[in-house]
């Protein structure tokens, strides 16, 4: 299935897949949650990737990604990522937001819609620094770990805040801080994975646009350290 097909599919895969369980999380978003979501349509940014601390692939490359509603009275987001140079690998995610806080609750993985169960929380709906929460979770049958917390995070601006989230996977560890402005939301990302025989990827953002209008850039270094594989 190609991706134009596959977008404007969505709505009938998300129907037939029981979007609405996903619909339910999104509702009333607190107050104190709505000054860290997506305000913007469209973002694009660099990448830079490494494998064992060398580049990995081609480095670094242009990504764009596009926000959109699922349903107009919802806050239901489909969020999509293509790198413009590879315009046929897209990744994309249902985002929910609301009483429950902000949060993935299924990927878009070989023509299909994977959900979380339970869905993963991004920010609580009070994202206050020192806030933190776990849980485990399922998806395709595999089950995974997730510990994560809200700290104070300057990467990208003053009065900012990063999700950092580590997720223990049966052979491996990957740790993700997620850096959100406020009035603008996501502005950028670090990830780190460890791997069997202590292989190393990580990727990282910066240069990010945001409709078009350059957004908040990256300070001196990203606020994750690399993860260690407890099995």
């Amino acid at each position: 299935m190609n991706v134009r097909r596959a977008s404007l599919l969505a709505p009938l895969l998300l129907a037939s897949l029981g979007v609405q369980a996903a619909v339910r999380l999104a509702g009333p978003v607190p107050p104190a949650l709505g000054a860290w979501l997506p305000h913007f349509r469209t973002a694009l940014f660099m990448r830079s990737e490494q494998y064992d601390g060398l580049p990995a692939d081609v480095g670094h490359y242009i990504v764009s990604r596009a926000v959109e509603r699922v349903e107009p009275q919802r806050t239901l987001y489909k969020e999509c990522e293509r790198r413009i140079d590879h315009k046929k690998k897209v990744a994309c995610a249902l985002t929910f937001a609301g009483l429950d806080g902000y949060g993935n609750a299924a990927s878009w993985i070989d023509g299909r819609w994977d959900w979380f169960s339970p869905p993963q929380v991004v920010l609580p709906p009070t994202p206050t620094p020192g806030s933190t929460w776990d849980a485990r979770h399922w998806k395709r049958g595999n089950a995974s770990h997730r510990s994560c917390e809200v700290v104070d995070d300057s990467s990208f601006c003053d009065g900012g805040i990063a999700s950092r989230c580590h997720t223990e996977f049966p052979a491996s560890a990957v740790q993700i801080a997620q850096h959100f402005c406020p009035g603008i939301g996501w502005v950028g990302e670090d990830a780190f994975a460890q791997y069997e025989g202590g292989h190393v990827f990580s990727t990282f953002t910066f240069g990010v646009l945001l409709d078009g209008v350059p957004g908040p850039t990256r300070r001196p270094k990203p606020t994750t350290d690399a993860p260690r594989a407890t099995h």
